[in-house]
């Protein structure tokens, strides 16, 4: 198979996995009510399919790579692990420095017989910061050890220097489907929303009145990360 349709298949391929996963068109996770008032909605727009290409988000313009591979090995019992890995760059609006960010997800399984089961659960680690030093972040997801039956229940946390903001995600039960899967996140600061993400079919950030730059711009970047990442999945 020449390079252009192994390019092309892969392509499908990764539209194959979104619109049956967290791009799912009409699944909207269903922001905090405190968040209704939030003054600024952030809207990503010309994303695409591709391992590559440019965007937009409100002001701002970035460009990303993206990938998502897997190994696996056994003949009745299949191992197989999956990483995601995300690059990426916001300019433009009031950024004085573009933001960049790398995130990498992973995921172990093992499948018998048309059933898969985590071997090591799901992990997603993003490195956030701007590139003139000035602003540094990290984002660390997983999946929470509490969650019961097909329910993607992910938690974490985004540290910005000593600032610490809880991460968990947002769901709505697919027609049809057995998984209940995570189409948003929802930021905490002391137990109160500060901001929230739709990664579903249009993604867009919304974020809290009254936010001080630097926190706005790492979940602004740390939203990027969540909604241009491919994520492993566990087959039902």
């Amino acid at each position: 198979m020449n390079m252009a349709k192994r390019h092309a298949v892969l392509a499908l391929g990764m539209a194959f996995i979104l619109s049956s996963c967290a791009s799912v068109i009409g699944a909207r996770p269903a922001f905090p009510t405190e968040l209704n008032t939030a003054n600024e909605t952030i809207s990503f727009a010309s994303i695409g399919f591709g391992q590559s290409g440019s965007f937009t988000a409100g002001p701002y313009s970035g460009n990303y790579k993206r990938s998502l591979k897997g190994k696996s090995g056994g003949l009745l019992i299949t191992r197989a692990r999956e990483t995601g890995k995300t690059q990426f760059v916001l300019r433009g609006g009031e950024l004085m420095a573009p933001l960049s960010g790398a995130c990498r997800a992973n995921l172990a399984e093992v499948r018998l017989a048309g059933f898969s089961a985590e071997t090591e659960p799901f992990t997603l680690r993003c490195t956030l910061g701007s590139d003139d030093g000035m602003l540094a972040a990290t984002l660390d997801l997983e999946d929470d050890p509490r969650a019961k039956g097909f329910r993607q229940n992910r938690i974490g946390l985004v540290r910005i220097n000593n600032d610490v903001i809880d991460i968990r995600s947002l769901h709505k039960k697919l027609k049809g489907g057995s998984a209940d899967l995570a189409l948003g996140y929802v930021f905490t600061r002391g137990g109160s929303p500060i901001a929230a993400v739709d990664v579903a079919g249009k993604p867009n950030i919304v974020l809290a009145k009254g936010l001080d730059q630097p926190t706005r711009q790492m979940l602004i970047s740390a939203a990027t990360g969540l909604t241009l990442t491919w994520t492993p999945q566990v087959e039902f």
